[in-house]
């Protein structure tokens, strides 16, 4: 999506289970952000290189874009660009992904050892299952996620 107002971008940085705002920026170039059906999206922000607020953008770095809740995503890379007539026209591009792509980083194993999964049930019930012997309560300490939901 194309913004016709420019929304307020804020930067938050994720520390200890929570999100902590780092800034607020509203003097950027441009920015779009995709929102897809079944994958992650992706946004884009264009700003110039000699402002002071482009050198808070990093990455691994969640940006919101104004007070939409899934406008929300996670910084994931950072180009600069020198234009033709100078470094006065130095541009940093910032490209991310929506914040589902979290999930699909995600590498999951299999910790029956027997190489597959099997869908005994409905899909809704293995899917849980699935989730909770990776990332739950049952699986490792390194693999669980910091969020405590029952599933």
């Amino acid at each position: 999506m194309s913004y016709k107002e420019k929304p307020q971008l804020k930067l938050y940085a994720y520390q200890n289970n929570s999100f902590i705002l780092q800034a607020i920026i509203d003097d950027y170039a441009e920015a779009s952000f995709e929102r897809n059906l079944y994958s992650a999206g992706v946004f884009t922000i264009t700003i110039n290189y000699n402002i002071s607020n482009s050198h808070l953008f990093q990455r691994g770095l969640f940006v919101q874009f104004g007070n939409d809740k899934y406008d929300f995503g996670e910084i994931y890379s950072i180009q600069d660009t020198i234009g033709e007539d100078g470094k006065g026209s130095q541009i940093r591009t910032i490209t991310g992904y929506d914040a589902r792509y979290i999930l699909k980083r995600r590498v999951i194993k299999n910790t029956n050892s027997n190489g597959l999964w099997v869908m005994t049930a409905k899909g809704e019930l293995c899917l849980r299952n699935l989730i909770k012997d990776q990332c739950g309560i049952s699986a490792e300490e390194k693999r669980r996620l910091p969020i405590i939901n029952n599933i």
